[in-house]
Protein backbone atom coordinates (compact mmCIF):
# COMPACT_ATOMS: atom_id res chain seq x y z
CA UNK A 1 0.00 0.00 0.00
CA UNK A 2 3.36 2.43 0.70
CA UNK A 3 4.55 1.51 -2.73
CA UNK A 4 1.46 2.37 -4.14
CA UNK A 5 0.56 5.89 -2.28
CA UNK A 6 4.24 6.70 -3.43
CA UNK A 7 3.99 5.49 -6.55
CA UNK A 8 1.17 7.62 -6.85
CA UNK A 9 3.07 10.91 -5.58
CA UNK A 10 6.02 10.26 -8.15
CA UNK A 11 3.27 10.30 -10.94
CA UNK A 12 1.62 13.16 -9.87
CA UNK A 13 4.65 15.38 -9.58
CA UNK A 14 6.03 14.42 -12.78
CA UNK A 15 1.88 14.97 -14.35
CA UNK A 16 2.79 18.62 -12.74
CA UNK A 17 6.12 18.92 -14.10
CA UNK A 18 4.50 18.03 -17.56
CA UNK A 19 1.67 20.13 -17.32
CA UNK A 20 3.96 23.55 -16.61
CA UNK A 21 5.52 22.21 -19.99
CA UNK A 22 2.72 22.14 -21.73
CA UNK A 23 1.51 24.99 -20.71
CA UNK A 24 4.22 26.53 -21.85
CA UNK A 25 4.40 25.16 -25.35
CA UNK A 26 0.92 25.67 -25.13
CA UNK A 27 1.51 29.60 -25.19
CA UNK A 28 4.64 28.84 -27.72
CA UNK A 29 1.99 26.97 -30.09
CA UNK A 30 -0.67 29.82 -30.48
CA UNK A 31 2.17 32.42 -30.75
CA UNK A 32 3.18 30.45 -33.77
CA UNK A 33 -0.24 30.15 -34.91
CA UNK A 34 -1.09 33.51 -34.70
CA UNK A 35 2.26 34.45 -36.94
CA UNK A 36 1.34 31.52 -39.36
CA UNK A 37 -1.52 33.13 -40.30
CA UNK A 38 0.12 36.27 -41.15
CA UNK A 39 2.77 34.51 -43.32
CA UNK A 40 2.47 33.62 -46.69
CA UNK A 41 2.48 29.87 -47.23
CA UNK A 42 5.60 29.75 -48.63
CA UNK A 43 7.25 30.78 -45.40
CA UNK A 44 6.12 27.92 -43.50
CA UNK A 45 8.97 25.53 -43.86
CA UNK A 46 8.80 21.85 -43.24
CA UNK A 47 10.99 22.73 -40.04
CA UNK A 48 8.91 24.86 -38.37
CA UNK A 49 5.87 22.69 -39.72
CA UNK A 50 6.84 20.25 -38.14
CA UNK A 51 7.60 21.47 -34.64
CA UNK A 52 4.05 23.55 -34.80
CA UNK A 53 2.48 19.36 -35.37
CA UNK A 54 5.19 18.20 -32.07
CA UNK A 55 3.51 20.96 -30.08
CA UNK A 56 -0.08 20.80 -30.80
CA UNK A 57 0.30 16.66 -30.02
CA UNK A 58 1.64 17.14 -26.81
CA UNK A 59 -1.19 19.59 -25.66
CA UNK A 60 -3.68 17.38 -27.17
CA UNK A 61 -2.73 14.30 -25.41
CA UNK A 62 -2.33 16.09 -21.70
CA UNK A 63 -4.78 15.34 -19.61
CA UNK A 64 -4.90 18.40 -17.28
CA UNK A 65 -8.96 17.05 -15.91
CA UNK A 66 -7.26 14.35 -14.62
CA UNK A 67 -4.01 15.94 -13.10
CA UNK A 68 -6.90 19.02 -11.40
CA UNK A 69 -8.71 15.41 -9.74
CA UNK A 70 -4.96 14.41 -8.38
CA UNK A 71 -4.49 17.79 -7.00
CA UNK A 72 -7.98 18.09 -5.55
CA UNK A 73 -7.71 14.83 -4.00
CA UNK A 74 -4.06 15.55 -2.29
CA UNK A 75 -5.59 19.23 -0.76
CA UNK A 76 -8.90 17.47 0.71
CA UNK A 77 -6.86 14.28 2.40
CA UNK A 78 -4.40 17.16 4.09
CA UNK A 79 -7.24 18.78 5.24
CA UNK A 80 -9.46 16.33 6.78
CA UNK A 81 -5.80 14.68 8.57
CA UNK A 82 -5.15 18.29 10.13
CA UNK A 83 -8.64 18.61 11.08
CA UNK A 84 -8.29 16.04 13.25
CA UNK A 85 -6.47 18.05 15.62
CA UNK A 86 -8.36 21.80 15.14
CA UNK A 87 -11.54 22.76 17.03
CA UNK A 88 -14.50 21.91 15.00
CA UNK A 89 -17.98 21.20 16.74
CA UNK A 90 -18.92 17.92 17.47
CA UNK A 91 -21.55 17.91 14.36
CA UNK A 92 -18.65 18.14 12.00
CA UNK A 93 -16.62 15.68 13.02
CA UNK A 94 -14.98 13.38 11.79
CA UNK A 95 -14.52 16.66 9.10
CA UNK A 96 -15.44 15.35 5.72
CA UNK A 97 -14.06 18.30 3.68
CA UNK A 98 -13.80 19.33 0.06
CA UNK A 99 -12.34 22.08 -1.65
CA UNK A 100 -12.91 22.77 -5.44
CA UNK A 101 -10.45 24.05 -7.23
CA UNK A 102 -12.41 25.05 -10.16
CA UNK A 103 -14.35 27.49 -8.30
CA UNK A 104 -12.63 27.94 -5.01
CA UNK A 105 -15.42 27.12 -3.16
CA UNK A 106 -14.52 25.14 0.27
CA UNK A 107 -17.46 22.90 2.22
CA UNK A 108 -18.24 19.82 4.50
CA UNK A 109 -20.51 17.12 2.88
CA UNK A 110 -22.39 15.09 5.56
CA UNK A 111 -25.17 12.39 4.75
CA UNK A 112 -24.63 13.56 1.05
CA UNK A 113 -24.97 17.30 1.28
CA UNK A 114 -22.75 20.09 0.81
CA UNK A 115 -22.26 22.03 3.81
CA UNK A 116 -20.70 25.49 2.84
CA UNK A 117 -18.60 27.65 5.04
CA UNK A 118 -21.14 30.01 5.63
CA UNK A 119 -23.20 27.88 6.79
CA UNK A 120 -20.34 26.15 9.05
CA UNK A 121 -21.55 28.27 12.34
CA UNK A 122 -19.47 28.77 14.71
CA UNK A 123 -16.17 31.07 14.58
CA UNK A 124 -14.01 28.38 15.25
CA UNK A 125 -15.28 26.39 12.86
CA UNK A 126 -14.44 29.00 10.22
CA UNK A 127 -11.22 29.36 11.93
CA UNK A 128 -10.59 25.71 11.70
CA UNK A 129 -11.51 25.40 7.42
CA UNK A 130 -9.47 27.73 7.05
CA UNK A 131 -6.04 26.86 8.09
CA UNK A 132 -6.95 23.34 7.12
CA UNK A 133 -6.94 24.71 3.21
CA UNK A 134 -4.22 27.18 3.48
CA UNK A 135 -2.04 24.92 5.21
CA UNK A 136 -2.75 22.35 2.59
CA UNK A 137 -2.41 24.82 -0.08
CA UNK A 138 1.10 25.80 0.99
CA UNK A 139 2.15 21.83 1.47
CA UNK A 140 0.72 21.47 -1.88
CA UNK A 141 2.49 24.66 -3.99
CA UNK A 142 5.75 23.65 -1.94
CA UNK A 143 5.84 19.79 -3.27
CA UNK A 144 6.09 21.64 -6.47
CA UNK A 145 8.21 24.49 -5.99
CA UNK A 146 10.54 23.84 -9.07
CA UNK A 147 7.23 24.75 -11.41
CA UNK A 148 5.39 26.68 -9.18
CA UNK A 149 5.19 30.30 -8.95
CA UNK A 150 3.71 30.59 -5.81
CA UNK A 151 5.44 32.20 -3.03
CA UNK A 152 6.07 29.41 0.06
CA UNK A 153 5.17 31.99 3.30
CA UNK A 154 1.91 32.01 4.94
CA UNK A 155 0.23 34.59 7.00
CA UNK A 156 -2.16 34.14 9.89
CA UNK A 157 -3.39 37.23 11.32
CA UNK A 158 -4.52 37.05 15.17
CA UNK A 159 -6.04 33.34 14.31
CA UNK A 160 -6.10 34.00 18.44
CA UNK A 161 -9.23 36.71 17.99
CA UNK A 162 -11.55 34.05 17.61
CA UNK A 163 -11.61 33.18 21.52
CA UNK A 164 -10.21 36.48 22.66
CA UNK A 165 -11.64 39.07 21.22
CA UNK A 166 -10.03 41.34 24.07
CA UNK A 167 -7.80 40.25 27.15
CA UNK A 168 -11.04 40.32 29.64
CA UNK A 169 -11.41 37.25 27.55
CA UNK A 170 -9.02 34.94 28.54
CA UNK A 171 -11.01 33.34 31.15
CA UNK A 172 -11.99 29.84 29.71
CA UNK A 173 -9.23 27.10 30.00
CA UNK A 174 -11.37 25.06 27.11
CA UNK A 175 -10.77 28.61 24.99
CA UNK A 176 -7.10 28.33 26.16
CA UNK A 177 -6.26 24.59 25.39
CA UNK A 178 -7.86 24.99 21.92
CA UNK A 179 -6.27 27.65 20.61
CA UNK A 180 -3.03 26.10 22.25
CA UNK A 181 -3.75 23.00 19.91
CA UNK A 182 -4.14 25.31 16.70
CA UNK A 183 -1.16 26.59 17.10
CA UNK A 184 0.66 22.95 17.68
CA UNK A 185 -1.36 21.89 14.39
CA UNK A 186 0.44 25.41 12.33
CA UNK A 187 3.78 24.55 13.31
CA UNK A 188 4.05 20.56 13.37
CA UNK A 189 2.52 21.05 9.72
CA UNK A 190 5.02 23.31 8.90
CA UNK A 191 8.08 20.96 9.94
CA UNK A 192 6.02 17.87 7.97
CA UNK A 193 6.44 20.23 4.98
CA UNK A 194 10.19 20.85 5.54
CA UNK A 195 10.69 17.20 6.40
CA UNK A 196 8.95 16.10 3.22
CA UNK A 197 10.22 18.30 0.96
CA UNK A 198 13.55 19.79 2.39
CA UNK A 199 11.87 22.87 1.95
CA UNK A 200 10.81 25.25 5.17
CA UNK A 201 8.36 27.44 4.28
CA UNK A 202 8.51 30.79 6.07
CA UNK A 203 5.25 31.37 8.73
Amino acid sequence: MENESLDLIVKEVENQQERELVRFESNLSEGINKYKEVLPADLITPQLQEKIDTLNDKINNFNLDKEMLLVSKEIDDNMNRLSATLDFEDEFKPTNLHFDTNTFNLYHIKNGEKISLGEMGSGANWLSCHIALFLSLLRAFTKRHEKSPMLLFLFFDQPSQVYFPDTNSIKDQKDIIAISTIFKTIFDEIQSINEDTGILPQL
